[in-house]
C-alpha cells in the first residue's frame, strides 16, 4: 500500500498541471454563456445549437494554441504590430490563420447577440486572444506576438460583421 501513494501523488500532479487551462477554458465558456444569457437574439433550438457551436470553438481555440506546443528556454514577447509578415510565405500564412481562426467566434457570438450590442463580442474576442497570448507567454508555449492578437481581434470584427447581416 505504501508504493501506491507516491504513484497517485504523481499522477495526482500530472493532473494538476492541466488546472490553469481548465480554468481558463471554464472560465471563457462562462464569460461567453453569461455574454448570451437572456440578451440572444434568437430563441429556442438555434440559440441552443448556436451557444453549443460557440463553445466548441472556444474551446477548439484552447485546444490548438495551448497544447501540443515546444516549450521554450525563455519566454519572448515579439511588440511588432506586422508580426511574421516580412518572414517569408510561413510567416504570412501564420498571421492569415490568426485571422481566420477567430471568424467563426466572432460570427457565432454575433448571430447570438442583439446588433446593438456586439461591441461585447469584440471585447470577448480580444480578452479572450489576450488571455492566450499571457498564458503563452508565461507558460513559454511558443511566442507571444502583439500581431497575433491584433489579428485574433481582427478576426472576431470579421466575424461581427458577417453577422451583423444575417436577420
Amino acid at each position: 500500500m505504501n508504493d501506491i501513494w507516491p504513484l497517485m501523488l504523481k499522477d495526482i500532479m500530472r493532473v494538476m498541471k492541466y488546472v490553469p487551462h481548465a480554468v481558463i477554458c471554464g472560465g471563457s465558456v462562462f464569460m461567453a454563456r453569461q455574454m448570451i444569457i437572456k440578451r440572444s437574439r434568437r430563441k429556442g433550438l438555434l440559440n441552443e445549437a448556436l451557444i453549443l457551436l460557440l463553445i466548441s470553438c472556444i474551446v477548439l481555440i484552447l485546444f490548438y494554441t495551448l497544447y501540443n506546443r515546444k516549450v521554450l528556454n525563455q519566454p519572448e514577447f515579439d511588440m511588432n504590430w506586422y508580426g511574421t509578415w516580412f518572414d517569408g510565405p510561413q510567416g504570412k500564412a501564420y498571421l492569415i490563420e490568426n485571422l481566420l481562426f477567430f471568424i467563426p467566434l466572432g460570427f457565432l457570438g454575433g448571430c447570438l447577440l442583439p446588433k446593438k450590442k456586439l461591441w461585447r463580442c469584440i471585447l470577448f474576442g480580444f480578452l479572450f486572444s489576450l488571455a492566450i497570448e499571457a498564458l503563452q507567454y508565461f507558460w513559454r508555449l511558443r511566442l507571444a506576438e502583439m500581431s497575433d492578437l491584433i489579428m485574433n481581434t481582427a478576426g472576431t470584427v470579421v466575424g461581427c460583421l458577417l453577422a451583423w447581416f444575417i436577420p
